[in-house]
């Protein structure tokens, strides 16, 4: 074969690979998005902000319970992330953990589903259902970790907002459309808690489809991998990186602050319900308007991180999320139409859209790719530790009102708003890939 003939051929080679990469990575970015889109669909009927506060509240759950299970929703995705990343982040293959993940996942919603149809007593059916939900939680902590790292490696950076913007867009529109929708005619099908027990089953099945969507996405290569490291090493390591990187402290900082405001998301309804005289029945309403302003918001905020930067969306959020204490407070204070009051659920969405498109997006802009996991899991545990105290909200509510915990959420957000704003801006093209 000539010099020529070689030549020829291994481009050809270089060709096939490249278009075998690309095919992976279209392959990818379409799982990853339906795993988003079922995802979020299926987690509308068990939505830590509406569905999850009524079920508790006719079990006569505390406050302080429907809180802490409502937070424990991200407090169970972000605290185990910090010592799964030592055991994890060294390994060639990420891929087996997420599997673990979803098939812990995806029984823990099936257990709900069928305890809760079974209606044992009131006490036995809370602490079943509390230990089933916190199952879940945790357990996604871990498939959380790993979707972090496939997201960093999977999607280009200027793609990372569209991405995350069409998984929930999306799936929103399909909450607000077909799961509002179903959850209105389940919650009437039957009498309490089978009721419920028919809501929860459903979303067992879109949550588990949804999952195994991502499970079989094609892992790519890594190209930075880390040292094994004890949990000891792991740990001294990652109090390094806080004691020696002053902007991802600065940023981990004024994340924690924003995460405060989650302790007012359970007791939205519940403020509704004593205050306004809303019902279980009226979920539809809420989750309607929640997840149409989620559809809108997301392709605004990936539109926004995309083409200007992350931290623009940053700022945006924290103002919006400085909203929903006014908004509560201006109910205590003025004598506003009830009418006007499923408005606060199109905020929420907003601000959560903005969080996790410019939170996630602002995280990697800034860390090394080196030590990505050990970075993102760092962050996301810290997120958890300020959402244990999610007790203590619900006590505050019980002793001291709803104008008092909402108070203390609209300080935390004044705070927040004062970090956020020295954040360095990272541009859309100063990215790292």
């Amino acid at each position: 074969m000539s010099h020529e003939d070689e030549i020829l051929v291994s481009q050809l080679r270089q060709d096939r690979h490249e278009k075998q990469l690309a095919h992976v990575a279209r392959r990818n970015f379409k799982l990853g998005v339906w795993n988003g889109i079922l995802f979020n669909l299926g987690k509308s009927f068990i939505s830590p902000t509406t569905v999850l506060p009524a079920f508790l509240s006719q079990l006569n759950a505390s406050s302080s319970l429907i809180g802490f299970l409502s937070a424990f929703d991200t407090i169970g995705w972000c605290l185990p992330q910090l010592p799964a990343a030592a055991w994890v982040q060294h390994m060639s293959r990420k891929m087996p953990i997420y599997r673990l993940s979803f098939v812990l996942r995806t029984i823990s919603m099936v257990v709900i589903a069928v305890v809760t149809y079974l209606n044992p007593s009131a006490s036995v059916l809370l602490i079943l259902f509390t230990t089933a939900i916190i199952t879940f939680d945790l357990t996604a902590g871990l498939g959380g970790l790993v979707f972090m790292d496939l997201y960093a490696k999977a999607i280009p950076p200027n793609k990372r907002g569209k991405f995350l913007g069409l998984r929930m867009g999306i799936g929103s529109l399909l909450a607000a459309t077909v799961g509002a929708g179903a959850i209105y005619l389940l919650e009437r099908a039957d009498t309490f808690p089978r009721n419920f027990s028919y809501i929860f089953a459903v979303g067992a099945v879109i949550i588990g489809i949804g999952l195994y969507m991502m499970a079989i996405m094609r892992e790519p290569r890594e190209r930075h991998l880390t040292d094994e490291r004890t949990l000891k090493q792991h740990l001294r390591h990652s109090a390094n990186i806080l004691r020696t990187n002053a902007e991802f402290r600065h940023y981990v900082i004024s994340s924690v602050l924003l995460a405060c405001y989650l302790h007012s998301l359970p007791f939205l309804f519940i403020y509704a319900e004593r205050k306004l005289g809303y019902t279980a029945g009226d979920l539809g309403i809420f989750i309607t308007i929640e997840c149409a302003a989620f559809v809108v918001s997301n392709f605004v905020v990936a539109r926004i991180g995309d083409r200007r930067s992350n931290r623009k969306v940053l700022r945006m959020t924290s103002f919006l999320q400085l909203s929903v204490p006014v908004f509560i407070l201006s109910y205590e204070l003025f004598p506003i139409p009830r009418e006007i009051f499923p408005l606060v659920f199109a905020l929420t969405a907003t601000i959560d859209s903005g969080r996790t498109i410019g939170g996630f997006g602002y995280l990697l802009d800034i860390i090394p790719q080196k030590d990505r996991m050990t970075y993102s899991a760092i962050f996301n545990t810290s997120l958890g530790i300020p959402l244990l105290l999610a007790p203590v909200a619900g006590l505050i509510l019980d002793g001291f009102g709803f104008a008092t915990l909402y108070t203390i959420i609209g300080l935390t957000s004044v705070y927040a708003i004062i970090r956020i704003f020295k954040l360095r801006d990272v541009k859309a093209h100063e990215r790292m890939s």
